[in-house]
C-alpha cells in the first residue's frame, strides 16, 4: 500500500514539549504521523536528518530526529531505515512490523 494513501500520512514537526504539529510539507519536518496498518492506532516515526538544512529549533532547544534514518522528501518517495516494529500489549507482541520503502508500506 502507498503511504499516501494510509489515513492521516503526514510529516510532523516535533516540539520540545514533546507534541507535534502538522505541517504542510516535508520542510522543517521530524517525524511521519500515520495510522497503524492494523487500523487500531497511529505511529510517530521520527527520523534523522532533519529535512531542513538547518536543525529546527523551538524554544531554544534543537530536535534533530530519531532512531530511523531517512531517505526522501515527499510521502511518494520517504524511505525509513531500519524496519518499523510496533509493540503491542496483546498476546503474540507486535502489531506491525514492516518497511517504509520508496512511499511504499509493507
Amino acid at each position: 500500500m502507498k503511504l499516501r494513501d494510509i489515513p492521516d500520512a503526514t510529516f510532523v514537526a516535533i516540539d520540545v514539549d514533546g507534541s507535534f504539529t502538522r505541517v504542510p510539507d516535508a520542510k522543517g519536518a521530524h517525524a511521519i504521523w500515520f495510522q497503524c496498518p492494523c487500523g487500531k492506532h497511529h505511529n510517530l516515526i521520527a527520523f534523522e536528518p532533519t529535512i531542513d538544512t538547518e536543525p529546527t529549533t523551538r524554544g531554544g532547544l534543537s530536535r534533530t530526529g530519531g532512531r530511523w534514518q531517512r531517505t526522501g522528501t515527499t510521502l511518494d518517495d520517504l524511505t525509513l531505515t531500519p524496519s518499523i516494529d510496533v509493540n503491542s500489549t496483546s498476546p503474540g507482541g507486535s502489531c506491525w512490523h514492516g518497511f517504509i520503502t520508496n512511499g511504499d508500506v509493507r
